[in-house]
Parts: C-alpha cells; structure tokens; sequence
C-alpha cells in the first residue's frame, strides 16, 4: 500500500465518522437498539476503509486532495518573461522523492499517536491487573469474575483478553440494593459487549485525533452504552426504578471524588456532570420504539448500502500526482512509438518529471509551454521535415523557455525560444546587431536551431551528445570525452561545467510532449 492510498484510506476514515455522528444523532429509536446500529456500523465504517484502497481509482468524482512533490518550484512565476536562468532555478528546487513530505509528517503523527495509545492501554492493562491482584473473588458467573476490592469506590467492568472481570466496592456489601443494582448493571456492560468494544472505540479516538467529531462520536456512543444498560436492567424488573435512581445517584456522588477513573472499562457513572445524570433519570420514564422485525435488519442493510456508497464516492479523495518509476517508463514507451530517437528513463529524469508534473507550479508551466508550441506547429513540423530530425527534439524549448519568445535582457544574452546566444545565432545565420534581433523570428530560430542540432548529431554520432553539447557547447564534450574516458551523457553531466539538470529537463520534457493527456489527469 502506498502512502497516498494509506492517506485516501485515513481521510475516509474520518469522513465516514462525520457521517456516523449525523446519523446516530438522528436515530430516535431505544438505546439498547441503537448501540447495536452503532456497534455494526463502526466495525462496517474500519472493514470498508480498509477495503477501499482495493477499489479502481477512476470514477466520477474529482479528487479533493492531491499529493504533490515536496518542494513547491516557488522560482517559477506566472510572467511575461523568463530568462533561462530562472528555468534552472525552478528545476533544481523540486525533489522526486518525499522523505520529509507532508504525507509522511501525517503518518508519523498518526503513528505517535497510536504508539502514545497503545502505551496508555498498556499502562492501564498494568493497573487493572494490580486491582485485580489486591481484589478477591465473591463468585464466578460463566467467564465473568465477580471481584471485590477495598480500594475502589466505585463499580466497574473491563475485560483482558480471555476474561472478564467485574469489580465492586467492599463498602456495597453492606448495601443490599446497590450491591445488587451494579452487579446487574455491570454485567449488562459485559452481555452488551461495551467492555470490549471500548477499546476499538479508543483505538479510533486515538488514530483520528484530529477530527473533532471523533470525541463527539465517542462520546455519544459511551452515554447510548449507559442508557442501554439502564434500559435493559430496568426492563428486566430485577431491581425496582427508585433504587435505581437512588444507587446512581450515590454512585455520581461518589465519582466527584473518585482517585481512579478506568480507561479501558465501563461503569455505573463514569460520567460527571449533571445534565448527563439527569438525562439518564429522565430517560428512565421514556419509552421509544423498538426495531422488530424487519425493521433491524432492513435498517442495518440501508446503514451499509449508505457507508457503502460513501467509500466508493471517496475513493478518489486523495490524488498522487508524482510520477512513479513504472509510470515514467511506460509513458516513454508511448513517447517513443514509431521513433527511433533514444528517450531514457532514470533517476534524474524521473527527479525532473515530477518536477515538471508533482507541483502546481510545474504543471502549469508545461501546460503553458504545450499551449504556446501549438502556435509555431507548422514551423517545428517543417523544420523536422526538411533536415530529416526527430520530432523530439522539439521539446528542447519547453526546458529553454517555456515556449516563449524571449527578448535578450540584463546579464543573459540568450534569447527566444530556442534561447540562442548572439555568437551561435551568428554563426547559423541570424542578424543580432543594432536593434536588429533576427532569434524573435521563431521560423529562422527554429530552423537554425535544427541545423545547429543535426550538426552536432553528425559530429558525435548521438542525438543525446547533440542535445547536450546545444547546452554545453560542441568543444566541452569533446574534451569531456577525452578527460573522463566515456560517451555516456549522463555522466558527463556531473563533470562538464553547465547545467547539471539540462539532459534530464529535456528528457522530461520529450515524454511530456508525446503524452499531452498527463495534463489532464
């Protein structure tokens, strides 16, 4: 799984949270029927985040979210003008990998956080085990043990794997009807599965932290695990309601003062508060339908068609707009159809990809340069034609200049698209002299560029020793050649004084311009 289709998981996570608030808010039916909606659901809400990566990414929704490559290209401005040297700033500043990219500052949060959780339920296994350890046990009911213990005041239920402990306050044993009202109540917690279920639900509060309505959403399920057990134990007619009522209201008095409050169990009244104690007291004299029939299990399958939909909708919330190895290389094959011009695939080129297509910035660079090469097609396309040269190397404006017809300004005396220099321009033709700048001329540019291009290939006999010494200069890669002993390209980049990125920005850009619907993704 990849970190991006890890965060499109997460970010469903949480929406499907957002959703399971609502609806629980919504549902006006008895409590104890409600836990169980809400049990399914939270369980269906972690199988279906988790089944969603699996899903196809393509649909008909637009993605929310989109990764990008680390470093933004910040040098790149949207302006009339854009001399070469900027170009080279823009393209250095991006990186292809992400080590220290924002989705991996949120996996490690998220990582604190669980390890942070699950060193707090360790922490509260240790103490439960101790009260366990200091209680003793009154009597065993199925795998329940009924302990009790001299420290605690009040009742409570956990379970630890493989057991389930209910402990009570020594000080009940003397009160016959309280003593009985917790043990019925807690054991309610045990049939509810409220003892276990409490530590998915701190898991979940743990790992979605951020999201608000995560503790809004914990909160409502604890207080519906109350009201059910109120609920059932009252409708069992084992304890009268005044007794009831008179236990909890001890029990919340007690509470106030209480020196340990479990993490990891639930109990007659851990919630303070008056308005909580109040509305479990009136919610006793309340009595709300029921789901019989085919009511429940038409309601749980309409929940699932509706959390169902929800993660096919969201699939698609989180877009990985880098370019991976495996892409980079099969978007060459489709650039490199029907030509014999060498297009390579590396670490740099693929460093330059993302560049060019995993920044905002950088598409719509290429975006722009592909819309201003539609209007000199026709020249590009007769130049090619007329000196026999690969079409690719039409891509060598988009590094130069975006496409742009550049006057020479300041210090840098290279211009249009091409971005010849004067002496070049000179040398294939073209008058720079006196106000006279023949480079704007994109038809005459673009045909000495060609020639310039298809001299170089016939003097080296490689188009990328061509291209790199358009760069570099025909007498830098011949003494390269003879200093470092090799014709690789790639290799003379890293010792021949120029741009280092130059062979890797032209690269990009030939694969760019032979798959233009990239854009659109």
């Amino acid at each position: 799984m990849t970190v991006v289709t890890f965060i499109n998981s997460y970010f469903c996570l949480n929406l499907l949270i957002v959703v399971g608030y609502f609806l629980f808010r919504r549902l006006k039916i008895k409590s104890s029927n409600l836990l169980e909606i809400q049990y399914f659901t939270l369980l269906t809400f972690l199988g279906l985040s988790g089944i969603q990566p699996f899903l196809p990414k393509q649909g008909f929704s637009n993605s929310t979210v989109k990764v990008w490559a680390a470093t933004s290209m910040d040098a790149l401005q949207a302006s009339n003008y854009l001399p070469e040297a900027q170009v080279v700033s823009f393209a250095q500043s991006g990186t292809a990998q992400i080590p220290g990219g924002s989705p991996f500052i949120l996996i490690i949060t998220l990582a604190i956080a669980a390890l942070v959780c699950l060193w707090c339920l360790f922490k509260e296994g240790t103490i439960l085990r101790q009260i366990i350890k200091s209680s003793y046990i009154l009597r065993r009911r199925g795998k329940i043990q009924l302990l009790i213990n001299d420290q605690i005041q009040m009742p409570f239920s956990f379970w630890l794997p493989g057991k389930y402990y209910t402990v009570i306050p020594s000080s009940f044993l003397t009160k016959d009807e309280d003593f009985k009202v917790s043990v019925y109540h807690e054991f309610q917690h045990h049939r509810q599965g409220d003892t276990k279920f409490i530590h998915i639900l701190i898991l979940l509060k743990a790992i979605c932290f951020l999201n608000p309505f995560v503790h809004f959403l914990f909160k409502h399920v604890s207080e519906t695990q109350e009201l059910a057990c109120d609920e059932q134990v009252l409708q069992s007619k084992k304890v009268s309601t005044d007794n009831y009522i008179g236990c909890l209201i001890r029990v919340a008095q007690t509470s106030v003062s209480k020196k340990y409050d479990p993490v990891c169990a639930a109990g007659l009244c851990f919630k303070k508060g008056h308005h909580i104690l109040k509305r479990r007291i009136e919610m006793m004299n309340v009595t709300k339908s029921g789901l019989g029939g085919w009511a429940k299990p038409c309601t749980l399958l309409l929940i699932t068609l509706m959390v169902s939909l929800t993660v096919y909708a969201s699939r698609n919330l989180v877009q990985d707009r880098r370019v991976s190895l495996e892409e980079a290389n099969q978007l060459a094959m489709n650039a490199a159809s029907g030509s014999d011009f060498p297009i390579t695939v590396n670490s740099e080129v693929l460093a330059q990809l993302n560049r060019f297509l995993g920044t905002p910035e950088g598409r719509e660079y290429i975006r722009s340069a592909l819309e201003r090469k539609k209007n000199y097609d026709r020249i590009l396309s007769d130049a090619s034609q007329k000196y026999h040269t690969p079409k690719e190397l039409n891509a060598i404006p988009i590094a130069e200049s975006g496409y742009q017809n550049l006057p020479s300004r300041f210090s840098f005396k290279a211009a249009g698209p091409w971005m010849f220099i004067p002496s070049t321009a000179r040398k294939y033709g073209m008058r720079v002299e006196n106000g006279v700048d023949e480079r704007l001329d994109v038809a005459k540019e673009t045909d000495a560029a060609h020639r310039y291009l298809l001299s170089n290939k016939l003097l080296f006999n490689d188009w990328q020793l061509a291209i790199f010494a358009y760069n570099v200069g025909e007498g830098a890669v011949e003494r390269g050649i003879k200093k470092y002993g090799t014709r690789d390209v790639w290799e003379l980049s890293k010792h021949v004084r120029g741009d280092k990125n130059y062979m890797a920005k032209v690269m990009a850009s030939v694969i760019i311009m032979g798959n233009p619907e990239i854009l659109a993704q």
